[in-house]
């Protein structure tokens, strides 16, 4: 909701230093209620921050993807001044710092699985849609010993490629052996007919 207060009255009141009117509003407002640019009358964009947050508001709610490729392309760039920012707020104000803290843990226990999709999605180059599919595929339990508990993304280490979900020690297995078919199919004859089969039957 909008804050108004006795720095915001509806008004004709001319441009001065101090303040404008919003184009969208039609409310006189101080300049610290708008956004600086440089080429807007006093410096200042034509709508104050509120009428700005509104409209950006329903733009990105139309094109939300659009909203998150112009902010990774604005990070690329500034990412050095953006992390200067955040440090100086930071040191300047430890209570924000720690309440943003507080904020951020509550949410990453809030959302564990969507954090460990991306995660995955991103170390393994694979879509998000093709990690739910996967996980769906295999009804959430592991590839060989079916058992449902915390699973791991399995790939082939020669491509790249991966090849489902394992548990831990599954995974753990596979790489043991090799992570190769030949000594895999080696040890599933070593367990159906194990060598000392042939001295018990010589006995």
């Amino acid at each position: 909701m909008r804050n108004i207060s006795s720095n915001v009255a509806r008004s004709t009141m001319p441009e001065t230093a101090k303040g404008k009117t919003c184009t969208k509003c039609k409310m006189w407002r101080l300049l610290k209620f708008y956004y600086a640019q440089k080429r807007g009358r006093l410096g200042r964009s034509s709508r104050c921050k509120d009428c700005h947050r509104d409209w950006a508001r329903v733009r990105h709610s139309l094109r939300p993807d659009r909203r998150k490729k112009n902010w990774q392309r604005w990070y690329a760039k500034n990412w050095k001044a953006y992390s200067q920012r955040r440090k100086a707020k930071r040191d300047a104000d430890p209570a924000w710092h720690e309440a943003h803290r507080a904020k951020r843990k509550e949410w990453q226990r809030n959302n564990a699985a969507a954090i460990k999709e991306r995660a995955v999605c991103r170390q393994f180059k694979i879509l998000p849609e093709q990690y739910r599919a996967l996980v769906k595929l295999q009804g959430n339990r592991c590839g060989i010993c079916r058992k449902k508990i915390l699973l791991c993304v399995d790939h082939d280490h020669t491509t790249g490629k991966v090849r489902g979900l394992l548990c831990r020690k599954c995974n753990s297995g596979v790489g043991i052996l090799g992570d190769t078919k030949r000594v895999v199919k080696r040890a599933y004859a070593y367990l159906t007919e194990p060598p000392f089969n042939e001295i018990r039957k010589a006995a």
